[in-house]
């Protein structure tokens, strides 16, 4: 199988060997361009599996231009990360972004992800930057692309870190044990941001869980031991785990589900930290 070409456009040609040289390394075909114009070209001729760019507010019409043209996924790298431009970005189907200076591990996660998709689209049902609201099929590959952009509209404190791990582990659980994968189900993901709290609502289209009904994991009013969790999580053929809940639980101010069960919301007060 072929290695899938990767588009990388950048002003800055002192990170064209750099990026060239690790791309290479995880079995990337690299084609560099620090002209704009050339690589609009580049997309059509090449048809590249992904676009890794430099970017910035005054090349939002570039990125316009690009994504008329190619549906696969987009990545924009950039030195700003300001919120309202993250927004701008999400609203031109950007698949993920990577804050400059760029971190190896952080771009391969992207592209890892990126190369699953034949087109990509976010569905956008609030874009603003203190309520960004989106749905997402039922596929993880979405999960580190949301948080990409997520953790950069977060301010700074404490405890980011360990918010975007909660973030992840609350998607992931609506994906697989909500809408189970299924084909077609979405997860509606809610981001609300104050000057003293920050808000994340995510919803499936499942049947909902009873907290006192769940054999795989370590929550709910019965003590369990976690050795237990995995032995029968291992019997039952699923992946290792069942600590997600019960640590968003102590990354949380508050973790409030609703009746159903298909729909939690995570609250973290952030004004003294």
């Amino acid at each position: 199988m072929p290695s899938p070409l990767i588009l990388v456009v950048d002003k800055d040609k002192t990170l064209h060997n750099s990026l060239k040289t690790q791309l290479a390394e995880k079995k990337y075909e690299v084609i560099c361009t620090d002209d704009y114009n050339k690589a609009t070209y580049l997309v059509e001729k090449e048809k590249p599996r992904g676009i890794v760019a430099d970017v910035d507010k005054d090349d939002l019409s570039w990125v316009e231009c690009v994504k008329s043209k190619y549906t696969k996924p987009f990545i924009a790298m950039s030195k700003n990360n300001e919120a309202s431009f993250l927004v701008e970005l999400i609203k031109r189907n950007v698949f993920a972004f990577v804050h400059k200076p760029i971190f190896e591990d952080t771009l391969s996660d992207c592209l890892k992800c990126c190369i699953e998709f034949d087109d990509f689209e976010w569905n956008i049902l609030s874009g603003f930057e203190r309520w960004l609201e989106i749905e997402i099929p039922s596929n993880s590959n979405y999960i580190n692309a949301y948080c990409s952009f997520i953790i950069h509209m977060m301010p700074e404190f404490k405890y980011k870190k360990m918010m975007e791990y909660a973030i992840k582990e609350l998607i992931q659980n609506a994906i697989e044990h909500g809408n189970k994968y299924r084909e077609g189900s979405v997860v509606n993901i809610c981001f609300l941001k104050t000057p003293t709290l920050l808000m994340f609502m995510i919803k499936d289209q499942g049947t909902g869980f009873d907290m006192e009904l769940l054999p795989h994991a370590v929550i709910g009013p019965q003590k369990k031991n976690p050795m237990d969790v995995l032995q029968y999580r291992k019997s039952m053929g699923m992946r290792p785990g069942g600590l997600g809940i019960h640590s968003v639980s102590r990354i949380a101010d508050e973790l409030i589900y609703n009746e159903k069960g298909n729909s939690v919301t995570m609250i973290k007060n952030i004004a003294n930290l």
